[in-house]
This record gives C-alpha cells, structure tokens and sequence, in this order.
C-alpha cells in the first residue's frame, strides 16, 4: 500500500459524500492508501505543519476541488462578474502548491466550473479533469478510470525512485561513519605506532587524547598520502585500510567533508568536537 495525499475539505456536502466513498474504495483497491488532514491524521502542530509531514512520506496527490465559496456579485481584475464563480478551498491551493514545487505526482479534479489557481487550465503543467461530484459514480467513469491508472504509474515509479534515494542516503551515513571510525583509529596512532610509519613525520602529534583534550600542533602532515610500500603492504596482509585509502574515499565521495577535515587540520588548538563536527550534516 503507498501513501497518497488526497487533498479536500473535510466538510463534504452530504450530496457528494457518496462519490467519495467510491472515490475511496477505488483508491483501496488500487492499494493507494489516501491520507487527509482533518480525516485520517489529526494534527498536533499547525495545519502547514503537519502538511508537510505527512506529503513527506507520500508519493502523489490527488487533489479534488469541491465548491465552497460562490460568488454571485463583483468584481474581477475591475470588471462585472456576469455568471457565478465557484472557488474551492484555499487548502486545496496551498497543498497542491506543496506537491507540485516537489515534483510530485499530482492529479486535479474539480467539480464543474470551479475556477483560479491550480484549477485554471493551463496553470500547471497537469491536466485538469470536472466531474459532476453530486453524480455518486464520477469516478467510475471511463476517463478519470484512465487518468487514476496512469497517475498510479507515475505515483509507484516516484515511491520506488524515493526507497532508493533514502536507502542511498542510510548507505552514504554508514558508510561515512565507518569512515570516520577508521581515521579517529589511525588518529590514536594503533597503526602509526608500527615500524611502518616511517613516512609519517613524528613531530606531528596523532593521539585521540590531543584530539580530547584539545591538538596543540598543526595536523596538516596527516593528510599526506603514504608513500611507503612496505607500510601499504603490511596494512593490507592484515585486512585493514590504510590512510590513502581512508583519505582517497573521503577525498571522492564526500569532498565537503574532506574539505572541514583540510581546514581543521591545518588550524592550531582544535579538539575531538571539532573533529565530530566535520562529519556532521552529510
């Protein structure tokens, strides 16, 4: 079951409510599951708020604009209204607005001779589909049937397109973790202690407890490669990274951190929180 977002008063008029059952039973069937505010989630923040919450775990958004102003009288840009003007609720405008600058799969359908915003043809690039929402069997007909089906096409490919992304971003943070670990070991010297350390200057000072309580000397020596293979051999018979390949990692899949890391270490006086902070908003 994927979450939709079906943006629509929560006061319906008791004329329509049965085409929105229907509408709901589809949907179901369809298995979209359609999340309202006001209807299946009630807010603990502000309506906005809570929103964009809940469009952050959907993947598409059905927006149905039901009538609830009529104006009879006045004026537009200046001029004489000559025939009623039937507008829907402004949560209609704000919610699709929010899909919309998201890139979401979005599907508008108006009840007939509902006007401005996102219901004007044209205003966005969707179409926009009216119904007679007062006819009990609206959705049952054979266009919206195909607009539904071809909207729940691009809703699942949004939902797969987004399970990947995050579990891109839970790999990346691991992977970037792992990273950090490995460089805080090579920083308390368990490595740089060994004969294989030769090329590492021994002025500079690596310990995690300098690192704790504050470096008093530059770190910038550190992130030199190493050039001595013996060292490099060593490293790899014993199934542990060594420091260019830690640093070459670090280098090509996040250069932002990279970057802190260049700048930290080439600062006098700096502790294991500043450290932290290089690995931190990835």
């Amino acid at each position: 079951m994927i979450d939709i977002f079906l943006s629509r008063p929560t006061d319906v008029p008791e004329n329509q409510q049965q085409g929105l059952k229907n509408l709901h039973a589809l949907l179901k069937f369809a298995e979209l599951n359609p999340r309202t505010l006001g209807s299946t989630d009630y807010p603990n923040e502000s309506p906005l708020n809570e929103i964009i919450q809940i469009l952050q775990t959907c993947s598409g958004m059905l927006v149905l604009g039901y009538p609830k102003i009529i104006i009879e009288q006045g004026l537009v840009k200046g001029k004489k209204i000559t025939e009623s003007i039937k507008l829907a609720s402004e949560w209609n405008q704000i919610e699709a607005a929010l899909a919309y600058s998201s890139q979401m799969p979005l599907l508008i359908i108006c009840d007939k001779g509902i006007s401005f915003g996102f219901f004007d043809r044209g205003a966005a690039n969707c179409f926009v589909h009216e119904v007679d929402f007062s006819n009990p069997q609206w959705c049952m007909s054979e266009p919206i049937q195909g607009a539904i089906q071809k909207w729940k096409e691009r809703v699942v490919e949004y939902n797969t397109r987004k399970k990947d992304e995050i579990k891109y971003t839970d790999e990346s943070k691991r992977k970037l973790i792992s990273l950090k670990n490995d460089l805080l070991e090579m920083l308390s010297q368990k490595y740089y202690n060994k004969k294989y350390n030769q090329s590492v200057n021994p002025n500079f000072d690596y310990s995690a407890a300098k690192l704790g309580s504050g470096c008093i000397s530059s770190l910038s020596e550190f992130l030199h490669k190493n050039v001595e293979s013996a060292y490099e051999q060593n490293m790899r018979r014993s199934g542990n990274k060594t420091k260019n390949q830690v640093l070459n990692e670090l280098n090509e899949s996040y250069p932002d951190v990279y970057a802190k890391l260049v700048e930290l270490f080439d600062r006098e006086g700096f502790n294991k929180e500043d450290f932290d902070k290089c690995f931190e908003n990835i």
